[in-house]
């Protein structure tokens, strides 16, 4: 084999690798600011939601009644946001209507991360959709009286990257 091709079967080669490498780190870049971005969007919403709960409330109200008294959650929610309160029994107090009467998954990780007093954020299987879910513990004082979750399809994000994955492969 000449020299000729075999120098241009190693920049070809070259190449190659430098789109593939340029490629996976467009979309790992683009994946993370997709997902960041809905998850700094549940963030906010679940302080709007905390604020808003603990500006209609007490905590010596809450605590001698065990009544949580919610602002309408539709206001907090849109056609792709669902919110769900849950009080210190594991019980769905308030459900945005979105939800139509689905709950969104509360498993021992959120809850071992709530009672502690964190945040949770992970991603979940809600049936066939895929969704991002930030769960916060609702606190008055130290004491946690409820659990606000927030969650959001990653149907857009999917959507979003699809097209660039396909790119991905035919490269």
């Amino acid at each position: 084999m000449s020299i000729r091709v075999r120098l241009t079967l190693w920049y070809t080669a070259l190449l190659a690798f430098i789109l593939l490498t340029f490629s996976l780190a467009f979309y790992s870049v683009l994946k993370f600011s997709l997902t960041s971005e809905v998850d700094r969007i549940l963030q906010d919403r679940a302080r709007q939601i905390a604020a808003s709960i603990q500006a209609q409330n007490n905590l010596a109200d809450i605590l001698r009644t065990g009544i949580i008294r919610v602002p309408e959650l539709d206001v907090f929610s849109s056609r792709s946001i669902f919110i769900q309160i849950i009080n210190t029994q594991g019980e769905v107090v308030h459900a945005s209507n979105n939800l139509m009467g689905n709950r969104l998954p509360l498993d021992e990780e959120i809850i071992a991360a709530v009672s502690q007093k964190q945040t949770s954020l992970k991603t979940v299987q809600m049936g066939m959709l895929q969704m991002r879910l930030f769960s916060a513990p609702l606190t008055f004082g130290n004491d946690i009286v409820a659990i606000v979750q927030v969650g959001n399809p990653l149907n857009e994000v999917q959507a979003t990257l699809r097209p660039v994955s396909h790119i991905h492969l035919t490269l």
